[in-house]
């Protein structure tokens, strides 16, 4: 009895740490999809319209709303944050993770079906899938589950009519996800499976007529309801999200023939470390013609290869669109480790020893070729090395634990902890990095503009970018200028007038006037801004590649600047004086007073003194000039509370005394 219910424990704990690890993922929502579908899936709570999908207030009918559904529903129940609006890709991944377990466990046996998903859970592909907002999650639990669906009524010894029929209507789930591919990849999967096994003719068992009324019963109120509001969506839908996606770079995400080749190696690991040796070892068995036509043999091919062409030929690539064939990759490669494990009928624990070395190499290399990315994360993070090194202890703890217990004859328990380990290294390294706001731009921006007290008539623009998780966080639409979106296409195309669109020139004159506005830009982009605004510009907050900036910081940021320099007691141009008698030939591009370490400093950016980037000017107590070597990526550490930051157009320190003086203009 114990033993048993301590099987099922240890069964259990990947499912456990996943969902723990998705629960708490405490990081802003990524660019371009999480925003993108968060935001749709939050309008559709707002307006009540759950028929025509729209993205920062305009009509966006790119893809089918299924997905949307599953994230409405989750921010009404756990609030507009990231655990709403994740909530759903938990389901969906538990729903794979299940399902892969119940066909292996069809095709293998139990032991089996749970090394498959422990694998499926803990390789990088989907444990990092499994925490973004995207489709592509809740089309792989569909196309598993109809074809889960599928081998059961194929077994079934009454025709199997029922599982038939749930097929049909797992294919609908999958086509309301994603569109046509999700009868594509399932069908595929199936004809391939039956020429495989030289069995075409049970096609005819499948229900198409039944089955075919009760996919349209599911899938068709949708398509119908959303093209009687917008009569050209079969069109724009079918040929320009498809058809045009499949044959044209039209998307422009093309990649090489060979794109997914390391997409599936890279996501499947760490396993993938096995397989080479494995299929050595064991290639009269594996390239047999009588394993490629036994039922398991038939299904894990049939599921890949057609599909894995397919995504190959298509012009349109992007990592996650594999995602679906990861479970049955999941389902090869228990099969590997079993037999692997079981080799000569002795545990086999030394596949191991090659995971532990090529990773290790591999880390040594990430860190020889990224040394400024690291930098970066440490410079950012202050927990950096604390959180690195225990991600590291994490891995070599899950493949030592993975070997004693595999050593000792408890393969699935290994398996399962060094699983369970593996994937919460995995987790505390995402937290990390999704802490920095430094990279976690879009939420950090949020916070900052939520921060500046900002009013519905202070709007927010986008100028040439585009982060499509700010009308998330704001719950409100933002403005883009003259941005060339693909999201907008259908409503650009069929007369809707784009209320999120606005001109530069518009823009740039509102920039110029007295109301505030904020504005998102790419970084290389402050010059042409500032040439074009022609006055100094209050920089807000920085991220690896964009800016956000007003034009006026507010009154209560003026405010407290002059309550700071009041309380210090020093006469602010004279200070600046005397530094601009000691460095008159220092040109600025980032003028800032900031506290750090409780001392009141002026930090000025040098755009042409070599050798040093930044001078510093102690105002509280006062102190000499000094150079630093920094860059205004540092800024956005905690080590410094910014009270003013400004972007000026090649100015010297002697013309600061005006600009510090009215810091609320």
């Amino acid at each position: 009895m114990f033993r048993r219910v301590s099987s099922r424990v240890v069964a259990a704990l990947p499912y456990v740490v996943l969902l723990y690890a998705i629960g708490f993922s405490p990081w802003g929502l990524w660019e371009p999809d999480e925003g993108r579908y968060a935001d749709i899936g939050q309008a559709m709570i707002d307006s009540g319209d759950f028929i025509t999908p729209r993205l920062n207030g305009e009509v966006y009918l790119d893809k089918p709303p299924l997905v949307y559904w599953v994230t409405a529903a989750g921010l009404a129940a756990w609030g507009s944050g990231e655990t709403g609006a994740r909530f759903g890709q938990a389901i969906f991944a538990l729903g794979c993770l299940l399902v892969t377990w119940r066909i292996g466990r069809l095709l293998f046996d139990d032991r089996r079906g749970r090394l498959a998903s422990i694998v499926l859970a803990s390789s990088i592909g989907f444990f990092a899938g499994s925490h973004l907002l995207t489709l592509d999650l809740a089309l792989t639990f569909f196309v598993a589950l109809a074809l889960l669906c599928f081998l059961h009524g194929y077994r079934s010894a009454d025709g199997g009519g029922r599982w038939y029929l749930a097929m049909w209507a797992a294919t609908a789930g999958a086509v309301l996800t994603k569109g046509p591919i999700g009868a594509v990849l399932p069908a595929l999967t199936i004809v391939g499976f039956l020429w495989l096994r030289g069995d075409l003719k049970r096609l005819r068992d499948l229900r198409p007529a039944s089955g075919l009324l009760l996919f349209l019963a599911i899938a068709a109120p949708w398509f119908l309801a959303v093209s009687w509001r917008n009569p050209d969506f079969p069109r724009y839908f079918l040929l320009h999200e498809h058809v045009m996606r499949f044959v044209s770079t039209v998307h422009r995400r093309s990649g090489p023939p060979y794109y997914y080749l390391p997409v599936a190696l890279l996501g499947l690991l760490p396993w993938t470390l096995i397989v080479p040796a494995h299929l050595v070892r064991q290639r009269s068995r594996v390239f047999s013609l009588a394993a490629l036509r036994s039922e398991a043999g038939a299904l894990v091919a049939a599921w890949i290869v057609p599909a894995f062409l397919l995504f190959t030929v298509a012009q349109s690539k992007l990592p996650l669109y594999l995602l679906p064939l990861f479970p049955a990759a999941a389902l090869a490669i228990a099969v590997c480790i079993d037999a692997d494990l079981r080799h000569r009928g002795v545990p086999d624990a030394r596949f191991l020893w090659p995971a532990l070395l090529l990773l290790g190499i591999g880390f040594g290399a990430a860190v020889v070729w990224r040394r400024s990315v690291l930098a970066t994360v440490v410079r950012h993070l202050p927990e950096a090395p604390q959180i690195l090194s225990t991600a590291a202890l994490l891995v070599a703890g899950a493949i030592a634990l993975g070997f004693i217990l595999c050593r000792r004859g408890r393969l699935l328990a290994g398996l399962t902890g060094a699983a369970c380990l593996w994937m919460l290294a995995m987790h505390l390294f995402m937290a990390g990095v999704g802490r920095m706001n430094y990279f976690n731009e879009t939420h950090y921006f949020a916070s900052v503009l939520r921060s500046e007290d900002r009013s519905d008539s202070e709007p927010v623009y986008l100028y040439d970018t585009y982060l499509r998780g700010l009308p998330f966080y704001l719950r409100g639409p933002v403005r883009l200028i003259d941005y060339d979106s693909a999201e907008y296409a259908f409503g650009l195309q069929h007369g809707e007038v784009a209320r999120c669109l606005s001109s530069e020139s518009r823009f740039l004159e509102a920039f110029r006037g007295r109301t505030r506005v904020f504005a998102v830009l790419r970084r290389s982009d402050l010059g042409r801004l500032l040439g074009s605004v022609g006055r100094p510009l209050h920089l807000l907050a920085l991220s690896k590649r964009h800016a956000l900036l007003t034009n006026h910081p507010g009154p209560a940021r003026a405010r407290q600047a002059a309550e700071i320099v009041a309380a210090g007691g020093c006469d602010l141009p004279d200070r600046l004086e005397q530094a601009s008698r000691l460095l008159p030939q220092v040109s600025l591009a980032i003028v800032e007073l900031e506290t750090e370490g409780g001392v009141l400093q002026a930090a000025f950016y040098s755009a042409n003194t070599p050798g040093a980037r930044e001078v510093i000017l102690p105002l509280d107590p006062p102190g000499d000039p000094r150079f630093e070597e920094a860059a205004p990526v540092d800024e956005e550490s905690a080590r410094e509370d910014h009270v003013l930051r400004i972007v000026v157009p090649d100015l010297q320190i002697a013309d600061l005394g005006e600009i510090f003086g009215r810091p609320g203009k």
